[in-house]
Protein backbone atom coordinates (compact mmCIF):
# COMPACT_ATOMS: atom_id res chain seq x y z
CA UNK A 1 0.00 0.00 0.00
CA UNK A 2 1.26 3.45 -0.73
CA UNK A 3 2.34 5.33 1.91
CA UNK A 4 -0.28 8.30 0.86
CA UNK A 5 -3.03 5.64 1.54
CA UNK A 6 -1.35 3.75 4.98
CA UNK A 7 -3.24 6.53 7.37
CA UNK A 8 -6.30 6.39 5.57
CA UNK A 9 -9.67 4.35 6.52
CA UNK A 10 -9.97 2.16 3.39
CA UNK A 11 -14.09 2.30 4.31
CA UNK A 12 -16.80 3.48 1.91
CA UNK A 13 -20.24 3.89 1.37
CA UNK A 14 -22.03 3.95 -1.63
CA UNK A 15 -25.08 6.63 -1.69
CA UNK A 16 -27.30 8.72 -3.81
CA UNK A 17 -25.53 12.16 -5.50
CA UNK A 18 -27.07 15.47 -4.25
CA UNK A 19 -26.64 18.75 -5.60
CA UNK A 20 -23.94 19.25 -3.57
CA UNK A 21 -21.25 16.16 -4.82
CA UNK A 22 -21.40 17.80 -8.36
CA UNK A 23 -18.40 19.90 -8.45
CA UNK A 24 -16.40 16.89 -6.69
CA UNK A 25 -17.63 14.39 -9.22
CA UNK A 26 -16.65 16.96 -12.31
CA UNK A 27 -13.35 16.99 -11.10
CA UNK A 28 -13.23 13.35 -10.59
CA UNK A 29 -14.41 12.36 -14.15
CA UNK A 30 -11.66 15.19 -15.63
CA UNK A 31 -8.81 13.13 -13.25
CA UNK A 32 -10.27 9.95 -14.68
CA UNK A 33 -10.23 11.35 -18.30
CA UNK A 34 -13.91 10.87 -18.78
CA UNK A 35 -16.15 13.44 -20.60
CA UNK A 36 -18.78 15.93 -18.27
CA UNK A 37 -21.11 16.88 -21.14
CA UNK A 38 -24.79 15.92 -20.40
CA UNK A 39 -23.89 14.95 -16.63
CA UNK A 40 -26.12 17.38 -15.21
CA UNK A 41 -28.77 16.91 -17.31
CA UNK A 42 -29.58 13.92 -14.64
CA UNK A 43 -27.74 14.52 -11.96
CA UNK A 44 -28.83 13.85 -8.49
CA UNK A 45 -31.06 10.96 -8.26
CA UNK A 46 -29.50 9.61 -10.85
CA UNK A 47 -26.16 9.11 -10.22
CA UNK A 48 -24.39 7.81 -6.70
CA UNK A 49 -21.17 8.45 -5.09
CA UNK A 50 -18.63 6.40 -3.26
CA UNK A 51 -17.47 8.42 -0.19
CA UNK A 52 -14.78 7.82 2.30
CA UNK A 53 -13.78 10.01 5.16
CA UNK A 54 -11.47 11.72 2.71
CA UNK A 55 -14.53 13.00 0.42
CA UNK A 56 -15.94 11.52 -2.71
CA UNK A 57 -13.71 8.99 -4.56
CA UNK A 58 -16.21 7.46 -7.09
CA UNK A 59 -18.91 7.73 -9.08
CA UNK A 60 -21.80 6.15 -11.52
CA UNK A 61 -24.65 7.24 -13.65
CA UNK A 62 -27.75 5.61 -14.67
CA UNK A 63 -29.40 7.47 -17.09
CA UNK A 64 -33.04 6.24 -18.03
CA UNK A 65 -34.16 6.07 -21.39
CA UNK A 66 -37.61 4.90 -21.40
CA UNK A 67 -37.51 1.34 -20.21
CA UNK A 68 -33.43 1.31 -20.64
CA UNK A 69 -30.50 2.26 -18.33
CA UNK A 70 -27.25 3.41 -19.61
CA UNK A 71 -24.48 2.94 -17.07
CA UNK A 72 -22.26 6.15 -17.44
CA UNK A 73 -19.76 8.13 -15.89
CA UNK A 74 -18.55 5.24 -13.73
CA UNK A 75 -15.27 6.68 -12.34
CA UNK A 76 -13.64 6.11 -9.34
CA UNK A 77 -10.01 7.98 -8.43
CA UNK A 78 -6.44 6.40 -9.33
CA UNK A 79 -5.22 6.14 -5.76
CA UNK A 80 -8.63 4.07 -4.69
CA UNK A 81 -8.81 1.93 -7.05
CA UNK A 82 -8.44 -2.13 -6.86
CA UNK A 83 -10.50 -1.12 -3.54
CA UNK A 84 -13.71 -2.74 -4.71
CA UNK A 85 -15.56 0.46 -4.93
CA UNK A 86 -15.98 0.76 -8.51
CA UNK A 87 -17.78 -2.96 -8.35
CA UNK A 88 -20.02 -1.87 -5.68
CA UNK A 89 -20.90 1.28 -7.88
CA UNK A 90 -21.57 -0.97 -10.46
CA UNK A 91 -24.01 -3.01 -8.21
CA UNK A 92 -25.79 -0.14 -6.91
CA UNK A 93 -26.80 1.01 -10.40
CA UNK A 94 -27.77 -2.52 -11.28
CA UNK A 95 -29.98 -2.64 -8.25
CA UNK A 96 -31.34 0.94 -9.10
CA UNK A 97 -32.24 -0.17 -12.67
CA UNK A 98 -33.75 -2.90 -10.91
CA UNK A 99 -35.76 -0.97 -8.33
CA UNK A 100 -36.80 1.30 -11.89
CA UNK A 101 -38.41 -1.81 -13.59
CA UNK A 102 -36.10 -1.46 -16.07
CA UNK A 103 -35.78 -4.30 -19.25
CA UNK A 104 -32.06 -3.57 -20.31
CA UNK A 105 -28.93 -1.79 -18.94
CA UNK A 106 -26.37 -0.59 -21.58
CA UNK A 107 -22.99 0.91 -21.12
CA UNK A 108 -20.15 2.08 -23.48
CA UNK A 109 -16.35 1.26 -22.94
CA UNK A 110 -12.95 1.51 -24.63
CA UNK A 111 -11.36 -1.28 -22.91
CA UNK A 112 -13.19 -3.26 -19.64
CA UNK A 113 -15.28 -5.78 -21.55
CA UNK A 114 -13.79 -8.82 -19.16
CA UNK A 115 -14.56 -6.67 -16.35
CA UNK A 116 -18.64 -5.82 -16.85
CA UNK A 117 -18.45 -9.88 -18.03
CA UNK A 118 -18.67 -9.99 -14.18
CA UNK A 119 -22.06 -8.44 -13.79
CA UNK A 120 -23.67 -10.18 -16.65
CA UNK A 121 -22.99 -7.94 -19.69
CA UNK A 122 -22.25 -8.97 -23.00
CA UNK A 123 -21.49 -7.17 -26.03
CA UNK A 124 -23.55 -6.01 -28.67
CA UNK A 125 -23.59 -4.29 -31.98
CA UNK A 126 -23.61 -0.35 -31.94
CA UNK A 127 -25.94 -1.19 -34.92
CA UNK A 128 -28.22 -3.25 -32.60
CA UNK A 129 -29.04 -0.60 -29.57
CA UNK A 130 -32.20 0.32 -28.90
CA UNK A 131 -33.23 3.36 -30.90
CA UNK A 132 -33.61 4.79 -26.74
CA UNK A 133 -29.96 4.85 -26.03
CA UNK A 134 -28.70 5.62 -29.89
CA UNK A 135 -31.03 9.04 -29.32
CA UNK A 136 -29.02 10.01 -25.91
CA UNK A 137 -26.20 12.32 -26.06
CA UNK A 138 -24.04 10.11 -24.91
CA UNK A 139 -24.52 8.06 -27.64
CA UNK A 140 -24.87 10.54 -30.17
CA UNK A 141 -21.90 12.91 -29.66
CA UNK A 142 -19.93 11.40 -25.83
CA UNK A 143 -19.00 8.00 -27.08
CA UNK A 144 -17.01 7.55 -30.17
CA UNK A 145 -17.81 4.93 -32.61
CA UNK A 146 -14.69 2.97 -31.46
CA UNK A 147 -16.39 2.58 -27.74
CA UNK A 148 -17.61 -1.09 -27.25
CA UNK A 149 -21.34 -1.22 -26.37
CA UNK A 150 -22.66 -3.72 -23.31
CA UNK A 151 -25.88 -5.55 -23.00
CA UNK A 152 -27.22 -6.46 -19.59
CA UNK A 153 -30.71 -8.21 -19.65
CA UNK A 154 -32.54 -7.59 -16.43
Amino acid sequence: MSDTLSNINLEFKIRPATESDFIAVLEILQSCGLPAKGVKDFFGEAYCVAETNTGIVGVGGLETYGDCGLIRSLSVLPMWRWKLIGRNIVINRIARARDLDLRKVYLFTFDRTDYFDHFGFAEIKRDDLPEEIKNCEEYKSICPSGAFSMELTL
